[in-house]
C-alpha cells in the first residue's frame, strides 16, 4: 500500500505560492513587458500567483498529511496505580506511614479485521477528491480568465473599429463644410457630421469604460493591482475544427478527465470504506499491556495483560451501519445524476457553440463585406459631389451596428469555447 508523502519540492513550491500571495504580486517596472497579449502567459500567470488555487493547494496538503497518520495505532498508555493502601489502626482514614502496592502499566490498544488499512484507504479516497477540488478550481479560474481576456479584447477591437468610423465621419464633415462654403450644400449637412461624431465620442468612451473594467477584472484574476498596466491582446484562441466537436467524444473525454467526477468516484470510494469499517465494527479490539509492581521492599513482581472491548452496543452499530450504506448509495447517485447533466451540458454547449460559429459565418462572409463596400461606395460619391450626407450616414450607422454585432458573436464564441472546455476539463 503506498502512502502519499508531501516531497520536499512540492512543500517548496506551496510556501513560495503562499508567499506570493501573501505578500502580493511583484511591482511592474518600468521597461518590462506588460501582460495581456497572450492569452498562455495570462493563464500561467494566473495559476501562479491565484490566492485561490493557492489556499486549494494548501487543503490538499491538508489531505495529503491526514492521510498519512490515518491508520496508525493510537498512542499508548501509561498508568500509575496505588494499590493496596493500608487503614490505619482500627480506622477507616488511609494510613500515611504504611507502604502499599506501586503498579506501572504500559498498554496498547490494537484494532482488529484490517480496521487500520480500512481507515487509511478511506483517507487516501479522501486525499483524492481533495485533490480533484483543486483542479476544479483550477479550471474554473482558467474559464473566468478565458472569459474576461475575450472581453478585454472585444472591447479594443469596438475602440480601433469605432476610432476609424470615427475618422471617416470626420472627412465626411470636412467635406460637408467645404460644399456648403462653395454653396454646394446645406450647412444642415455639417451639423449632421459633428452630431455623428459626437455620438461616436459617446459610444468610444462607453466602450472604454468597458475595456477598463475588463483590465480591472483581468487583473484581480492575476492577483495584480486593478490598474495594473496590460498589453494589447494580439489574437483570441483559435476556435476548434468541427471534427473536435462531437458530443459522445468530448463526453466520453469528461468522464476520463472532469476533475468534477473524479471527485464524485473519490466520495463513494471513501463511502464505501467507511461502510466496511461499520461492518468491521462488530470486531473487538485488543488491549495488550505489561506492568511493574513495587512494593516497600522494592520490584516484586510483574504483570501482563490482554483484553478486548465486547460489542454489545448492537443498536449503535446496527445505526452506523445504515448511515454508512445510505452514504455510499447516495453518492452513486449523485454519480449517475452528475454524468447524465455532464452528458447534456456538453451537448447544450456544443449545440450553442455551433449555432455561434454559424452565426459569425453569414456576417463575416456576407453582411460585413458588403456593409464595408456599401459605405466606401456611398463615402466616395459624397466626396466627389453626389448624393446627400444623411444616407451615406444611415449607411455609417448600420455598418456600425453589424461590426459591433460581429465582434459580440466572436465574443460569445470566446465565452462558449471556455465553458465547453470547463465541461469537459481541458482545453480543445
Amino acid at each position: 500500500m503506498v502512502i502519499p508523502t508531501r516531497a520536499g519540492t512540492k512543500g517548496i513550491l506551496a510556501a513560495v505560492v503562499l508567499a506570493l500571495v501573501v505578500f502580493g504580486a511583484p511591482p511592474v517596472r518600468a521597461g518590462e513587458p506588460s501582460l495581456g497579449a497572450s492569452i498562455e502567459a495570462l493563464l500561467a500567470t494566473a495559476h501562479r500567483m491565484s490566492p485561490e488555487l493557492a489556499a486549494a493547494t494548501l487543503d490538499a496538503e491538508a489531505a495529503a498529511a491526514r492521510a498519512e497518520a490515518a491508520g496508525s495505532l493510537p498512542d499508548p498508555k501509561f498508568t500509575l496505580k496505588y494499590d493496596e493502601w493500608p487503614r490505619s489502626g482500627a480506622g477507616y482514614a488511609p494510613s500515611l506511614s504504611r507502604f502499599g502496592t506501586m503498579k506501572y502499566e504500559l498498554s496498547q490498544e490494537v484494532p482488529l479485521g484490517g480496521k487500520r488499512d480500512l481507515k487509511h484507504e478511506q483517507a487516501l479516497a479522501e486525499h483524492r477528491q481533495s485533490q480533484t477540488q483543486a483542479q476544479t478550481a483550477a479550471l474554473d479560474l482558467a474559464t473566468r480568465v478565458k472569459i474576461v481576456y475575450a472581453e478585454y479584447r472585444q472591447a479594443q477591437q469596438a475602440i480601433d473599429q469605432l476610432g476609424r468610423i470615427k475618422a471617416a465621419i470626420g472627412r465626411l464633415g470636412q467635406s460637408a463644410l467645404a460644399r456648403y462654403s462653395q454653396n454646394l450644400g446645406s450647412q444642415a449637412a455639417s451639423i449632421q457630421a459633428d452630431l455623428e461624431r459626437a455620438e461616436l465620442d459617446a459610444e468610444l468612451v462607453r466602450m472604454t469604460l468597458e475595456r477598463r473594467q475588463a483590465g480591472a477584472r483581468l487583473n484581480a484574476l492575476l492577483n495584480r493591482p486593478p490598474g495594473a498596466p496590460l498589453a494589447e491582446p494580439a489574437r483570441l484562441r483559435p476556435l476548434p475544427s468541427p471534427a473536435k466537436l462531437d458530443s459522445a467524444a468530448l463526453f466520453e473525454r469528461a468522464r476520463q478527465a472532469s476533475p468534477r467526477l473524479r471527485g464524485q468516484h473519490a466520495l463513494i470510494e471513501a463511502a464505501d470504506r467507511g461502510r466496511d469499517l461499520a461492518d468491521r465494527a462488530w470486531y473487538p479490539d485488543l488491549e495488550v499491556g505489561v506492568g511493574v509492581v513495587q512494593k516497600s521492599s522494592g520490584v516484586d513482581s510483574y504483570e501482563a495483560l490482554v483484553g478486548v472491548n465486547i460489542p454489545l452496543q448492537w443498536g449503535l452499530r446496527r445505526a452506523q451501519q445504515a448511515e454508512a450504506t445510505a452514504t455510499a448509495q447516495a453518492a452513486r447517485l449523485r454519480l449517475s445524476q452528475a454524468e447524465r447533466q455532464l452528458e447534456a451540458d456538453i451537448q447544450q454547449a456544443v449545440f450553442s457553440l455551433e449555432a455561434v460559429v454559424e452565426r459569425e459565418k453569414i456576417l463575416r462572409g456576407g453582411l460585413v463585406p458588403q456593409a464595408n463596400a456599401a459605405l466606401q461606395s456611398a463615402s466616395r460619391a459624397y466626396e466627389l459631389g453626389h448624393g446627400e450626407l444623411s444616407a451615406v450616414l444611415d449607411t455609417e450607422r448600420r455598418v456600425r451596428t453589424i461590426q459591433l454585432d460581429y465582434l459580440k458573436l466572436q465574443l460569445e464564441q470566446q465565452v462558449r469555447l471556455a465553458e465547453l472546455e470547463r465541461l469537459i476539463g481541458g482545453d480543445l
